[in-house]
């Protein structure tokens, strides 16, 4: 059998049988074809369940329709349906997983925010759609095996954290998956967490961007949220910006029985963009990464080639964060674990900036970097404690838009300690031969002939 391609709008047209656009389906069917592709155009689509059964690994393919990809030329016209977004309030799993969504197209760049408005799919969660575990989620993906998710944007409620109590935000909720990837997207203004999970195998997020997020006593916030049992987790090549709570990533479940193993964090950015990002920042309370409360264990956290810049000890408002705010902790309540830190760099100019730390567990820490800031000093192999450090990126102002990529391969960031496959590779796929942090340093041009998969601005 061939798989079939088939066409959408939002309110269909002529026969409404999907087979070119002026008979375009009027929304996607309830049930799709195992093996098809779907292209939407552009549009409004409300909120969309996938709960077609599972027939074996079989995928079903969900694009936004663009100039170069869009099925048939029969009926189509670029102008009304290939320029502009294909938006939803929420896509929901049901259906067991195995599918693709690709919203084709969006802008990313070295230096400054993907673009809102640029994403081939948006969900706008600004009212607040109530997901599997009662809570905001734009995609909600309860055991969505075998699925990859890219190119698209999620916003959140952008509620304060005064507001969040009763339904704060999970942009993607991932409970169960098992082969569930992340590619290319951009979450912002959650109200609480980006991505939250009991339960994964083999999560994969990648080349994409998270930004701004409020936390509270009552969800207290951050990147990704891990409870149950996870293994084989992969953040790489990542960007998350003016993140406040717990940590950039967080291993809890009250009451323990959380175990977090063979997690691989590597290759990402992290950094407060400032005042302008957000007034009130209320920081990392318990490090980049930690470990936390009794009976979690966390086991094999291989945490290399990061940059950390502008990371605040105390808030900009003066809120007191975790002694770990800029590191790696393990809660001495938790059932601790394993963890090695090669090859990162933290640095910032401030006086309030939180240098690196490693608390608990039993962390083995080497070759990294604390440059510009006035605490958290390293003791380790290949240490550099660089308090006078000049900035050494290619655009770094002190506050706003960060490129993290080295105008500078110093004494400062160049004593690399090599590392294997896939670690030896920067977000640009650039083979690394010295340079510590996110980037290997490339010389006077700063970027390589061919642009990296996160820095085109339009994909397809």
């Amino acid at each position: 059998m061939t798989a079939a391609c088939h066409v959408v709008t939002a309110a269909g047209g002529g026969s409404k049988t999907g087979a070119d656009w002026n008979n375009a389906y009027a929304g996607l069917p309830a049930t799709l074809v195992r093996g098809d592709t779907y292209y939407l155009a552009d549009g409004s689509y409300g909120s969309y369940s996938l709960n077609t059964a599972t027939s074996g690994t079989t995928q079903i393919t969900i694009k936004k329709a663009i100039a170069s990809d869009n099925c048939t030329s029969t009926g189509w016209n670029v102008a009304t349906m290939g320029s502009a977004q294909a938006t939803f309030t929420q896509i929901a799993n049901s259906g067991g997983g195995y599918y693709t969504v690709n919203g084709q197209v969006g802008t990313f760049n070295n230096n400054g925010l993907p673009t809102e408005g640029s994403f081939g799919i948006y969900i706008n969660g600004t009212s607040c759609q109530l997901g599997s575990m009662s809570r905001c989620v734009g995609l909600d993906m309860p055991s969505a095996s075998g699925t990859t998710l890219s190119y698209i944007e999620v916003q959140g409620t952008g509620a304060t954290s005064s507001a969040n109590t009763n339904t704060p935000d999970d942009l993607l909720y991932y409970g169960g998956s098992t082969n569930l990837t992340i590619d290319h997207v951009f979450m912002h203004d959650s109200s609480c967490d980006f991505t939250f999970g009991y339960g994964s195998t083999n999560l994969l997020v990648q080349y994409s961007y998270f930004y701004k997020n409020w936390g509270a006593g009552s969800c207290h916030g951050q990147v990704s949220w891990n409870g149950s049992a996870h293994t084989g987790t992969v953040w790489r090549y990542n960007t998350m910006r003016t993140i406040e709570g717990s940590a950039i990533w967080t291993a809890a479940t009250a009451g323990g029985g959380t175990t977090y193993n063979g997690v691989e964090i590597y290759g990402n950015v992290i950094y407060w963009g400032g005042t302008a990002d957000k007034a009130g920042y209320q920081c990392l309370g318990d490090g980049v990464f930690t470990c936390l409360n009794s009976g979690v264990s966390c086991n094999g956290l291989q945490f290399y080639n990061n940059t950390m810049v502008n990371l605040q000890a105390s808030g900009s408002a003066g809120n007191n964060c975790g002694a770990g705010s800029a590191g790696i902790y393990y809660d001495p309540a938790s059932s601790g674990g394993t963890a090695i830190a090669t090859n990162n760099v933290w640095y910032s100019s401030s006086t309030s900036a939180a240098g690196p730390s490693f608390s608990g567990g039993t962390i083995t820490h080497t070759y990294n970097s604390s440059l510009g800031t006035t605490d958290g000093g390293l003791s380790e192999t290949g240490a550099v404690n660089d308090t006078a450090a000049a900035n050494p990126f290619v655009s770094w102002s002190g506050s706003g838009n960060l490129n993290a990529q080295l105008a500078v391969n110093n004494s400062d960031v160049n004593n690399w300690s090599p590392l294997s496959a896939p670690f030896a590779t920067d977000p640009n796929g650039v083979a690394r031969t010295s340079s510590r942090g996110a980037y290997q340093f490339v010389s006077a041009q700063m970027q390589p002939a061919t642009p990296p998969p996160n820095v085109i601005t339009t994909i397809h």
